[in-house]
Formats: structure tokens, C-alpha cells, sequence
């Protein structure tokens, strides 16, 4: 009888502790799920079908990833790729605009591509602007009239001096579906407080501006001092003949670019393009140089100073140098620069398939030219 009720009372023990084990883990089951409540809303409508179970599973799984690896502050960050994202608070004529800017590493300054082309539109302190501009107040176009607006802008932004920028609201603001990437193109409003403005209606039945570009003696800042300018236009001004002339130095083996294979043009022959351009610069023109070598940028300053423009970019050979640093930055750089040269109306290509190719889009025979060893001379495309 002894014997039956210790054994009894082993049986009653061993079940009390199960009991607790089991009242603590729901306890705790309830606590972590309160805690997962109070971060989350879930739907309340469960899934009907095994593919709505699906999806709602992956939602959740994913909503609970994001929420329990985002930092303590308010900024997401990434360190497998040292990408950051904040919300810049960005204002136009539309009113306020939350935009997304990516930050490149733990800096809090807006990433742009180090050249001197765009850098500009990273300073807020150039007192002048030229802002593509798309609203209500009249048509504009398709997306495709749009895109070759807001090319032609870009460029003249750079060759005038001016800081590049887009409004466009109409139907709906594009800061809704594009953001900064390597140009600042959103323009706070308070920046523009104050400054005298003007508006270039050219839409493709009037181009009146595209006739004005063609004239020799024309100068746009002169004909339009105000410290802002907005330019509503669908026109390709660069290939209606305005004065920006470009060349492409292909030196091949040098110090900047060593395991080249060859000497493409001496330096020697530097001094003949600089005789040959020198007429275009005087006439008021502007020059863009593309090259592959740091001391021929430096020789074209030292020769015409604020008349050439340069990316300014890292210079590598895309295929040669395609594991260094910043080689994709510099072949971003190469595609920059021969879009350029496609876009000007006198061009001076080199003994390289990358001027060439850029001739070819071009498709103009004339104002054409090539550098060789001796001397600057005529070309034809093959």
C-alpha cells in the first residue's frame, strides 16, 4: 500500500511539472506574439486558397525581416553595399515633394559622379539656373518629345554655366517615379526666391530658338541675362548648329593609360589641333575635349581656359584596366563623353574606334575631321 502511494504521488508530481512547463512556453508564445502584434498590422481576412496562404506568408516573412533589421535610428542601412537612402524634402513649383536621395558610405552630402560637367549641379551657390519645364499651363509633348527636351537642356545647362534642372508636374509630378541619381535635379523653391526669370516657349512648331542657336554671333546668356531660365522645348538644339565644338585625344600608350598597346597620336601633334581649334574658340565657341590622358586635359586648360569642357572623370581603358577602382565609374564616364561628341556640330576624332563610332551616330559628313600624326585633316565616314 506504501509502495502504490509513493508511486502515486511520483506520477502526480511528474504531471504538475509537465503542467508548469507547458503554462510557461504558451505564456511565453502569447508574450512574443503580443510583442509581434504591437509592430505589425496584420490582416485580419485570412487567405482563402493555398496560393493567397502563400503570399500572405511571404508578406508577413518579409514585413518581419525589414522590421527587425532596421537600425534604432531612422536610417536604413545596408552594410553589404554601404548604401544609405533619407528622405530629402525637396519643394517646386507643385509644392512640397518627399524624394528618396542615395548616399553612397555614411556620408550625409547628395552622391554625384565626380566630373566637372555635372559638379556644378551639386552647389547650391551657382546663381544661375536653366530648368527644363513641364506643367499644366501648356502642352509638352509625349514622354519621347520629353526626353529629347530634356537632353537638349542638360546640355545647354552645362555650356551656358548654368545649374541644371527639371520641373515637371504635368500629369503628375516625375519626382513620383524618378529621384537624383548623378545629377541634382531638383531644385528647392527657396533657392530661387528673389532671382529674375524667364520662360523659352519652343515647342517643335515655333523653334525659334534653334534658328538663333544657328546664328554666328548669337550668345545665350547675353540674350537672356535673367538669373533664371526655364525652357519649355521637345527641339534637338545641339544638332541645329550651335556653336559647340568637340574633339577626342587618343594618345594609346602614356603615363595615365601604360598597358595600352600602342602610341595612337605623339604628343607632338597637340600643338596642331590646339592651331587648328583655336579659330573656333575665338569666334565665342565652346570646346569639349574627350581623352584618355590627365596631361592633355591639363595642356587644353593651360591653352583655352574656361573655353573647354571636361568630364573630369577617372580615365582607364574599360577592357585593359576593367578590375581597377573606379573603373566603372570611368567607363560611365566614357559613355558621358561619347554622347557628347555625337551631340556637336564640328568634331575632331582621333585614331580610335570610340570618335569614330561617335562620327558614325552623328551621321554628318561635314565639319568633320581627323587627328593624325602631322596634321588636322578632312575625314569621311566609311
Amino acid at each position: 500500500m506504501q509502495k502504490q502511494f509513493r508511486y502515486l504521488l511520483f506520477v502526480s508530481a511528474f504531471c504538475v511539472l509537465i503542467y508548469l512547463v507547458l503554462a510557461w512556453t504558451k505564456l511565453d508564445l502569447v508574450t512574443q506574439s503580443r510583442k509581434l502584434t504591437k509592430h505589425f498590422h496584420f490582416d485580419t481576412q485570412m487567405p482563402h486558397s493555398m496560393e493567397q496562404s502563400k503570399h500572405h506568408v511571404n508578406a508577413v516573412t518579409s514585413q518581419y525581416w525589414k522590421q527587425s533589421t532596421k537600425p534604432s535610428n531612422t536610417r536604413m542601412s545596408h552594410n553589404w553595399n554601404q548604401t544609405t537612402k533619407h528622405n530629402d524634402t525637396r519643394i517646386s513649383q507643385s509644392g512640397t515633394e518627399s524624394v528618396n536621395v542615395t548616399n553612397i558610405g555614411n556620408s550625409r552630402n547628395t552622391h554625384f559622379m565626380n566630373t566637372e560637367l555635372v559638379r556644378g549641379n551639386a552647389v547650391a551657390g551657382n546663381h544661375k539656373y536653366l530648368i527644363y519645364l513641364c506643367d499644366s499651363a501648356r502642352s509638352c509633348g509625349g514622354w519621347g518629345d520629353r526626353q529629347r527636351g530634356l537632353v537638349s537642356a542638360f546640355i545647354l545647362a552645362n555650356i551656358t554655366d548654368r545649374r541644371f534642372g527639371i520641373i515637371m508636374t504635368s500629369p503628375c509630378n516625375i519626382t513620383k517615379f524618378y529621384i537624383p541619381n548623378e545629377v541634382n535635379w531638383v531644385i528647392p523653391a527657396h533657392e530661387l526666391d528673389g532671382k529674375s526669370n524667364t520662360t523659352i516657349d519652343d515647342m517643335d512648331s515655333r523653334r525659334r530658338m534653334r534658328r538663333r542657336f544657328a546664328e554666328k554671333d548669337f550668345d545665350f546668356n547675353s540674350e537672356f541675362a535673367q538669373d533664371v531660365v526655364y525652357l519649355r522645348s521637345n527641339v534637338e538644339y545641339i544638332a541645329g548648329g550651335m556653336s559647340l565644338r568637340s574633339a577626342h585625344v587618343r594618345l594609346g600608350r602614356s603615363n595615365t593609360i601604360k598597358m595600352d598597346t600602342e602610341i595612337r597620336t605623339p604628343m607632338s601633334a597637340l600643338p596642331l589641333l590646339w592651331v587648328f581649334l583655336d579659330p573656333y574658340i575665338q569666334d565665342g565657341s565652346k570646346l569639349f575635349l574627350a581623352t584618355d590622358s590627365y596631361v592633355v586635359r591639363d595642356m587644353a586648360k593651360d591653352e583655352f581656359g574656361d573655353s573647354v569642357y571636361m568630364t573630369g572623370g577617372s580615365i582607364m581603358h574599360v577592357d585593359k584596366q576593367a578590375s581597377w577602382p573606379r573603373a566603372c565609374e570611368a567607363f560611365k564616364v566614357a559613355l558621358l563623353e561619347q554622347l557628347i561628341l555625337t551631340k556637336c556640330d564640328v568634331l575632331v576624332t582621333s585614331k580610335s574606334m570610340f570618335s569614330q563610332r561617335a562620327a558614325a551616330i552623328r551621321e554628318q559628313q561635314r565639319i568633320l575631321f581627323i587627328l593624325n600624326r602631322h596634321n588636322v585633316h578632312n575625314m569621311k565616314l566609311s
